[in-house]
């Protein structure tokens, strides 16, 4: 009886990890993710003394691989591992250097993306060192000013969503409502209201999959947009390059950017959706919410997670 239980309901976090790293299916990284949460799992930082090649998973925990962050050479990751394995674990910053070459910019990337805390430095203090040590020609604009304090926790998930394809600190979901493209949107839970009417709707694309539509046969692209209150699904005709402003078919181009879509809300066998007329994606900058708000509303939202209810207040250091 046991063999009939399926891996991801005894190993959940084992199921996760692999998902995750084999491929994904239709579901994005942060879907994954999201669902571990709802698990009662923890996402465990990236971690350059800790971390694997690829995500894993044990027990009650999952934390990302070092190969998945962006602009870095998977060799370069597979001589750091071999490295902390031979030798034991990198003492800081300059240590971790010394015994591994890696670029200006892959020192910096696994920074950004969270994998030297281990060093008990914020990450405005690891950029300052990585200066002195790897001086470089410009400051990425991403950064802004550098002061003494730890990232926002807002910030710190971008990083991770730029680099990493998902935020591991926080659901950048529970962020949405207060996206200035957001407004006027109807929210998931709300939907099912406004049958046959025109409206807008707002969320992070949560998969990406063709199936037939809805209620005939003809193909189309659908996207499940999340946001605070739930899901809901988008159904796209148009299929040609550039169907959706600021983006492109194919791979996971939208992980975890703001989609903003307008069209008609219709109804097929009791269920809800959109049928998308216009589409487009808006970025996660300053000038389009505050980032403080934003930090507050994902730390509310790990509190309704009993495995970050105790600690929560210290991610958003």
């Amino acid at each position: 009886m046991d063999g009939m239980i399926p891996m991801y309901t005894r190993f959940p976090a084992r199921f996760i990890a692999a998902a995750i790293s084999n491929g994904l299916g239709y579901h994005t990284r942060g879907f994954y993710l999201n669902e571990a949460r709802r698990r009662g799992l923890r996402l465990l930082p990236l971690d350059v003394n800790a971390s694997r090649l690829a995500y894993h998973g044990e027990d009650d925990w999952i934390r990302p691989g070092l190969v998945p962050v962006g602009d870095c050479r998977t060799a370069a990751m597979q001589v750091l591992v071999q490295e902390r394995e031979a030798n034991g674990p990198f003492a800081d910053l300059n240590d971790l250097l010394g015994r591994v070459p890696l670029s200006r910019r892959e020192a910096e990337n696994l920074i950004l993306a969270g994998g030297m805390g281990c060093f008990v430095k914020t990450r405005p203090e690891l950029l300052r060192d990585l200066d002195r040590a790897l001086p470089a020609a410009g400051r990425h604009a991403v950064y802004g000013p550098l002061g003494e304090r730890e990232f926002c926790l807002m910030r710190k998930c971008l990083h991770e969503s730029e680099l990493l394809g998902c935020a591991v600190s926080a659901d950048l979901r529970e962020a949405v409502e207060i996206h200035s493209s957001a407004r006027g949107t109807v929210r998931a839970s709300e939907l099912r209201r406004f049958a046959g009417r025109r409206i807008r709707v707002a969320g992070i694309p949560l998969n990406q999959r063709p199936r037939p539509e809805r209620p005939g046969g003809e193909a189309a692209e659908f996207l499940t947009l999340g946001d605070a209150t739930g899901s809901l699904e988008v159904g796209f005709k148009r299929r040609e390059p550039g169907w959706i402003q600021g983006a492109s078919c194919g791979g996971e181009p939208f992980a975890e950017r703001l989609m903003d879509v307008t069209g008609m809300v219709r109804e097929t066998e009791g269920e809800f959706w959109v049928e998308a007329e216009e589409a487009r994606l808006a970025p996660w900058l300053p000038e389009f919410l505050d980032f403080g708000i934003a930090s507050r509303r994902l730390l509310e939202g790990l509190k309704t997670f009993p495995a970050y209810a105790e600690g929560a207040e210290s991610l958003a250091a």
